[in-house]
């Protein structure tokens, strides 16, 4: 059997026995500016609750606190120089320094930021797309570099995520070089027109299930939403592992199907 390796995987789809050449990306942390988040904000930004964040600075007049909060889908908390709130399931925190930070906290799947599952999956994650959304309500239209870190496990300074669509066994294998803080994986159900029925999704890992997500009958909508599920995975490193995605149900069901396998190291 062929194998190609990518960076700290080697990825083969089986059944079509097509490479997935380009289906990884990559995030180098810099983790020695995400140290200032704790001391620049002033203390208010809840830097001991945060896990996987990406942040920027933009200049501190350019910061409007009222008007940055109408962006928010909850409000937390909102001081004379700062505000803390939700967008959608994204925790986001801004300051008059001038520190917009969107990040999910401790023992959230980092695999949550993911929003695409393609080429773009490192530019069309949903913690950059949260800080574009806080910048454009602030009416800030100058692009300013988002730097990624993971506040839960400063030591590590790389993440990778690898994808695959459809009913494909992926096979990957974590070499014993790295050290691993976590590995997380997506599953994506995306909405059929016209669905019905008892739909539903699973991943497994080496023949074990890690999601299930199933909407049963009776209790199935005629109106589904795209679904998207999250879970931590243990894979031993230095062995291979497949994943693959199996769908369940009865019913028209969903497409497409995606997953994202999230793996958070260091060198």
């Amino acid at each position: 059997m062929k194998k190609l390796f990518f960076l700290i995987l080697a990825i083969i789809l089986t059944e079509t026995h097509l490479f997935a050449q380009n289906n990884n990306s990559s995030i180098t942390f810099n983790n020695s500016l995400a140290k200032q988040l704790n001391t620049s904000s002033g203390g208010a930004f809840p830097y001991n609750s945060a896990g996987i964040t990406a942040y920027t600075q933009v200049p501190a007049d350019s910061i409007d606190i009222i008007k940055g909060v109408q962006a928010f889908s909850k409000i937390s908390e909102v001081g004379d120089n700062y505000a803390l709130g939700t967008v959608g399931d994204v925790n986001l925190y801004f300051d008059n320094a001038g520190w917009v930070i969107s990040y999910y906290p401790r023992g959230y799947e980092p695999s949550r930021m993911v929003n695409s599952f393609d080429s773009n999956i490192i530019n069309n994650n949903n913690l950059l797309a949260t800080i574009n959304i806080i910048l454009d309500t602030m009416n800030i239209s100058k692009i300013y570099p988002v730097q990624y870190t993971d506040l839960e496990h400063l030591a590590a300074d790389s993440m990778l995520i690898f994808y695959a669509s459809g009913l494909k066994t992926v096979y990957f294998e974590i070499p014993n070089s790295y050290n691993v803080f976590s590995q997380s994986v997506r599953l994506y159900l995306g909405l059929k027109p016209g669905s019905y029925g008892d739909v539903g999704g699973k991943i497994l890992v080496d023949g074990n299930v890690v999601i299930y997500n199933h909407t049963e009958w009776p209790d199935y909508k005629w109106s589904f939403e795209d679904q998207n599920s999250d879970s931590f995975v243990t894979a031993s490193i230095g062995s291979a592992h497949t994943i693959n995605i199996q769908l369940v149900g009865i019913g028209d069901g969903y497409y497409p199907f995606s997953f994202a396998y999230v793996i958070i190291y260091s060198h």
